[in-house]
């Protein structure tokens, strides 16, 4: 392998390991799309009753949270006490997942057959590089695309028969997860 070949691989796995290892997040200077955004809850009740809403705050004091529901669009205060299950809701990771598959593994796989000098049937060391990154790059993207699913997944919190300092470490463990947490409010 030549001087330029080896000089675009290790440009290229240093650009994969920068986008694995930064998460460089794009914030919009838009109003209200900068705003931190409080988790998703579904609150199912002792009485039944059943609440879809955003966490805007918790008190861990008092043992209540403050919930923007998302159907009267006004704000609800649920008493810890009077709660049976709370879901969080989380988005999937699929797509996100399998982007970084694709990316990391379709690069990783070009760079192993370029490198290693793999000529495919027609004596070319660019498709031998196309082939590897499609080789390597599917399957990558559909492990770590999945991966990504298992980690959206809802989370489902049993908080009916816990003791009142569970109840409390589940106030202050949702409270980071506030539009407005604990410590800027209180």
């Amino acid at each position: 392998m030549n001087l330029k070949g080896k000089k675009f691989i290790a440009l290229f796995l240093a650009i994969c390991l920068l986008a694995v290892n930064c998460s460089i997040p794009l914030v919009l200077k838009k109003g209200s799309e900068n705003r931190k955004h409080g988790a998703k809850l579904i609150i199912q009740k002792k009485d039944g009753q059943v609440i879809r809403g955003e966490l805007i705050a918790v008190n861990i004091q008092q043992n209540f949270f403050l919930l923007l529901d998302s159907k009267v669009k006004d704000g609800v205060i649920v008493i810890i006490g009077d709660v049976k299950t709370i879901r969080i809701v989380k988005k999937s990771e699929f797509w996100k997942g399998a982007g970084l598959g694709l990316l990391i593994g379709g690069g990783a796989g070009a760079a192993l057959v370029y490198a290693s000098g793999g000529v495919d049937f027609t004596g070319s060391e660019g498709n031998a590089a196309a082939a590897g990154a499609i080789l390597f790059g599917v399957p990558s993207a559909l492990v770590v695309g999945i991966l990504g699913a298992f980690a959206g997944r809802d989370k489902t919190i049993q908080v009916e028969g816990m003791t009142p300092l569970a109840m409390n470490s589940i106030l202050r463990k949702l409270s980071y997860k506030a539009q407005m947490p604990y410590y800027k409010w209180h």
